[in-house]
């Protein structure tokens, strides 16, 4: 039974992850465009970019540490 539980969890993780990973490409859309748009060394998407990758960093963060945790 336990073992059982684990496994939905663990699944339920992954796809937790796969979902995280669709929002964050839909999320890159407009970064991108933005990157585009202002070119690649001014503020705006420099701005964009730090907060996309600290947003990223902070959430696998907390994922593994709830993962761990169980």
């Amino acid at each position: 039974m336990q073992i059982h539980k684990r496994n939905t969890g663990t699944s339920i993780v992954y796809s937790g992850y796969f979902s995280l990973y669709m929002i964050l490409l839909m999320d890159f859309f407009p970064f991108s465009i933005a990157f585009m748009a202002f070119g690649p060394f001014s503020f705006p998407s420099l701005l964009f970019s730090v907060i996309f990758i600290i947003l990223y960093t902070l959430v696998l963060f907390l994922l593994q540490r709830t993962n761990w945790s169980r």
